[in-house]
C-alpha cells in the first residue's frame, strides 16, 4: 500500500517533475511496497487523483492522508469526505479571480 500523505513536511514537486513522481507511485503500487510519501504539493495529489480517474492506480492501492485521517477517493478520483484545508489552493485562487469584476 502506498500512503500518500498531504502537508507541510516532505518536497515539493514541481511541474516538470509531476510525470516522474507519478511514475514512481505507480511502480511502487506495482512492486506492492508499503511507502509513504509526504507531500506539501497539491498537484501532486491531482496527477494522482486522474491516475485513479484513467484507471492506472486502483484507489484500494493507494491511501490518501491529512491531518491524520483518510480522504477516501473513489475510482473517479473524486472525494466525497473532504476536509478542510485539503488542497484547497488552487480553488481558493480561482474562486478569487472569479470575483473580479471588470
Amino acid at each position: 500500500m502506498v500512503t500518500i500523505e498531504y502537508c507541510q513536511k516532505g518536497s515539493a514537486i514541481s511541474d516538470f517533475a509531476l510525470e516522474e513522481f507519478f511514475d514512481r507511485v505507480v511502480a511502487d503500487i506495482k512492486a506492492k511496497r508499503e511507502v509513504y510519501w509526504p507531500v506539501p504539493s497539491e498537484i501532486a495529489i491531482r496527477r494522482l487523483r486522474v491516475g485513479i480517474a484513467e484507471g492506472v492506480i486502483s484507489p484500494n492501492d493507494i491511501t490518501f492522508r491529512f491531518e491524520g485521517k483518510t480522504v477516501e477517493v473513489d475510482r473517479w478520483g473524486r472525494v466525497f469526505n473532504w476536509p478542510k484545508g485539503f488542497c484547497e489552493a488552487t480553488q481558493d485562487y480561482l474562486d478569487r479571480l472569479l470575483e473580479r469584476k471588470p
